[in-house]
């Protein structure tokens, strides 16, 4: 059995190292672009959307 690790981020850390798109056309361009890299080697890309806060939130 693997075992399971547990860490705590800041969330000063997260918001650092976000990236805001204000056009949802450029945040859905930088999820394909993060599955195309050479590292990931991704087979499917699934693409969606919810809304938090009355705002909405693509994420992949």
């Amino acid at each position: 059995m693997h075992p399971i690790f547990f860490m705590q981020i800041s969330p000063k850390f997260l918001h650092a190292n976000s990236t805001s798109h204000t056009w949802p056309f450029s945040a859905i361009a930088e999820l394909i672009d993060n599955a195309y890299d050479p590292d990931v080697h991704a087979r499917q890309i699934w693409i969606d959307w919810t809304c938090i806060r009355g705002h909405p939130l693509v994420y992949g």
